[in-house]
């Protein structure tokens, strides 16, 4: 753990002189941390129906330890049609999907592949804006408003300074894959710590595994018109792959979404079938026809 403390008198000081905060690159004692991988990938049934795959792993840690004990797959609209998978500190992740929801609930809206990044970003903003306000009340006693519109003749100017560029660097712990349906056409969205919303079209993918996901997902050469049998091991293999890394959980919950918002988990025998294709075919090509068991969702 890294820990910077502040010289007396600095601007990042307080007004008597001692030292203001500790600065930590970790989060506090008890804080739940979701380090994991998120996988959403577009897909089509034989009809060519387009499907939603989702997978994600259910491991939350903290300073005190870790379990697999989290689900990551939240719900942004009542029709289920708009999902968001995360990754990041609790803290963080609850208001933000909290701000999505709002954005995505709004009277009349519909999203699709034109506002959906506005969407989004407008929830970045208005939790970034919270976190800002945070900090000033706990520094200040006033909002960060109130701070932006009298600070600068209130308080010293290296102070106001300081201040600001403080703000300037706070980031959302948290990353998402947004994913969902404009109709009948899949739309998938990845979000950074930095506020950046990004439109992906065959799959998107976040947290710490997301980097070895990634590089599977392309070796299997997955795209939107993929049938759902080799999308559904492309997407296994990677979750798996990702597992090398220790933040990522072994449990996983894959589910199907259809552009109605029904959704589906796989059943123990596709878990199996995709497990036993794992251990013959990874890192291998696949030299067969993949054909989903009958029951293959719950």
């Amino acid at each position: 753990m890294v820990c910077e403390l502040r010289r007396f008198g600095d601007p990042e000081n307080n007004f008597w002189g001692r030292p203001n905060d500790i600065r930590s690159d970790r989060p506090p004692i008890g804080e739940r941390s979701k380090m994991t991988v998120c996988i959403a990938a577009t897909c089509r049934m034989a009809s060519a129906d387009p499907q939603l795959i989702l997978c994600t792993d259910w491991k939350t840690s903290s300073a005190l330890g870790s379990a697999e004990t989290h689900f990551k797959q939240r719900i942004l609209r009542p029709d289920g049609t708009w999902h968001a998978l995360t990754s990041g500190t609790e803290s963080d992740i609850l208001p933000l999907i909290q701000c999505l929801k709002n954005e995505f609930n709004k009277d009349g809206i519909r999203v699709d592949d034109t506002n959906i990044t506005g969407l989004i970003r407008n929830a970045i903003l208005n939790r970034k804006k919270e976190k800002s306000d945070e900090y000033i009340i706990s520094r200040f006693g006033m909002t960060y408003d109130d701070f932006v519109a009298i600070g600068k003749s209130k308080f010293p100017d290296d102070l106001f300074r300081s201040t600001i560029t403080r703000i300037g660097d706070i980031q959302i712990n948290a990353e998402l894959v947004v994913a969902g349906f404009n109709g009948s056409f899949p739309v998938l969205c990845e979000t950074n710590q930095r506020g950046e919303v990004k439109i992906r079209e065959d799959f998107a993918v976040a947290g710490e595994g997301g980097y070895l996901a990634t590089a599977v997902l392309l070796h299997r050469k997955h795209g939107e018109l993929n049938e759902i049998a080799e999308s559904l091991y492309a997407v296994y293999e990677a979750k798996k792959y990702s597992e090398r890394l220790g933040s990522v959980g072994t449990d996983t919950t894959i589910r199907i979404i259809n552009k109605e918002g029904k959704a589906r988990l796989t059943s123990f025998s596709t878990r199996m079938w995709l497990q036993e294709l794992y251990v013959k075919y990874s890192p291998k090509d696949i030299d067969e026809k993949l054909v989903l068991p009958d029951d293959y969702l719950d």
